[in-house]
């Protein structure tokens, strides 16, 4: 729920030729390797990666879900965006929760 309200109003302002949708084995079978969950932990990794060799090719790993029309550019500076709390709403990972 948080997500629809929250999240996808940002993402539908930044991408607004996309149709997201949540990926799951219901709405996608076979999608576990692309799923909302682990884009919330590839977008961590990239988190935790700055600056370290691994970043590259996170940043790789992250690029599965960008948008056909976006542009690099543009993707990374909506990740960036994600990471410093854009529109008020601060990244967490569903482990970070509770802290």
């Amino acid at each position: 729920e948080r997500i629809e309200r929250d999240w996808l109003p940002i993402y539908t302002a930044e991408f607004p030729r996309a149709k997201p949708r949540f990926l799951t084995d219901e709405t996608d079978p076979g999608a576990g390797a692309c799923s909302t969950a682990k884009f919330v932990d590839v977008v961590k990794q990239f988190k935790d990666s700055q600056g370290s060799p691994e970043a590259e090719t996170i940043t790789a790993d992250l690029d599965k879900w960008r948008p056909e029309p976006e542009t690099t550019a543009g993707w990374a500076s909506y990740v960036q965006g994600i990471l410093q709390g854009a529109h008020g709403e601060p990244f967490y990972a569903p482990s970070e929760k509770g802290e």
